[in-house]
């Protein structure tokens, strides 16, 4: 443990990932001064996105409880390696917010899915910008998308002042999912068509 704070990101990251693929779950020290050590990689922008998504991806298949401090650490991380992220970085990024149950503010939501094409444009725009996106890529974006749909939808529930804001969200995040759906299935209409094209004439 008390090594933790002198790995690199892409030692922290393979130490998690590998430890997830174990299906080993480390005693609480360790994962303390495991995210304390992350928390100050992600700080000093160190943290590139191969790094990012190996990391969130044993969270998840660990089901680690992350604290609201340490995802406010790696949305900013995200922001300064948008330019850098690919479409499955994206995809993964929101996806592992959404398995882990936590909900990002709208702002930077809005801002991730503009900055990777995903959002923020007409529709057409948008169907263009995800075309570099697989079919994979696409439904786990989607995925994410409904489910934060759900938790922001549970979050609204019975908060009288904030209902509005909550259900302009909804709306918006309605809108996106129905833009990638359109996406999603030109994207298998054109691998169909593909294989047809190969088989036996």
């Amino acid at each position: 443990m008390p090594l933790l704070p002198t790995y690199t990101p892409q030692e922290l990251a393979i130490g998690i990932w590998a430890v997830a693929k174990l299906q080993q779950h480390p005693p609480a020290t360790w994962m303390s001064g495991y995210m304390s050590a992350t928390a100050a990689a992600l700080e000093s922008g160190t943290f590139g996105p191969q790094e990012m998504c190996m990391m969130l991806w044993g969270f998840v298949q660990l089901n680690v409880s992350v604290e609201s401090s340490w995802w406010a650490g790696l949305q900013s991380a995200v922001e300064g390696q948008l330019q850098q992220m690919k479409p499955r970085d994206v995809a993964q990024v929101l996806w592992s917010h959404a398995r882990l149950s936590a909900l990002p503010p709208r702002p930077w939501l809005s801002q991730v899915l503009a900055a990777a094409g995903a959002g923020g444009g007409t529709a057409a725009a948008t169907a263009h910008q995800l075309q570099r996106y697989s079919g994979r890529d696409v439904a786990m974006l989607l995925w994410a998308l409904a489910a934060m749909q759900k938790q922001q939808q549970e979050a609204g529930e019975g908060a009288g002042r904030h209902k509005l804001q909550a259900m302009t969200a909804f709306q918006q995040q309605q809108q996106q999912q129905e833009q990638l759906v359109e996406v999603l299935l030109r994207n298998l209409q054109m691998s169909n068509c593909k294989l047809a094209a190969c088989g036996p004439q």
